[in-house]
């Protein structure tokens, strides 16, 4: 093919902590000029970038610092799970859309699911009621993406779970 590829010139690393790096491959996917995938196939593209490109280059990367400080390798980055989207708030409070797992066949979930890291939608002492509304946001915000409009789609959705819960009983929402 001769598609053209653009340098990217933004950073691509959106989150890391001691043991765990999280990327955006939304720019590797649009520096490639005429490339039009759908969300499967922009998910299966991203697999396809780690399993010839990124992979071996962990692998040598860690491989040229082990001799550069003469030891062993002893970092193995592998590529755990691929998000469609995710939300990060604070160090180890995030949300994410999983679309993918690792697995041998590197294959794509059949059902995306919610990971949620330290938030409120996950903790015990919130009120069942707040939990469950808090999940249907986090998926909606999620898929809404930058799309999302705060005064025609956000706030409209807040004033209704406001009314809602000044309804309830207050056992409910205790």
């Amino acid at each position: 093919s001769n598609m053209k590829i653009n340098q990217i010139k933004k950073e691509a690393a959106i989150y890391t902590d001691t043991d765990s790096v999280y990327l955006c491959f939304d720019f590797a996917v649009q520096s490639v000029e005429g490339l039009n995938l759908t969300d499967t196939e922009a998910l299966e593209f991203c697999l396809s970038i780690n399993r010839h490109r990124l992979k071996g280059y962990f692998e040598q990367a860690f491989e040229k610092y082990a001799t550069h400080f003469n030891t062993d390798n002893r970092q193995n980055f592998e590529l755990e799970n691929l998000s469609r989207s995710g939300i990060w708030l604070a160090k180890k409070k995030y949300i994410l859309k999983v679309s993918y797992k690792d697995n041998k066949h590197e294959k794509l979930l059949d059902k995306e699911s919610l990971i949620i890291k330290g938030l409120e939608a996950i903790q015990a002492a919130y009120p069942i009621w707040a939990r469950n509304h808090l999940q249907s946001l986090y998926s909606y915000l999620l898929d809404t993406g930058y799309r999302l409009d705060l005064e025609q789609d956000l706030i409209p959705r807040l004033m209704e779970l406001r009314d809602e819960c000044s309804a309830l009983p207050v056992e409910e929402i205790s």
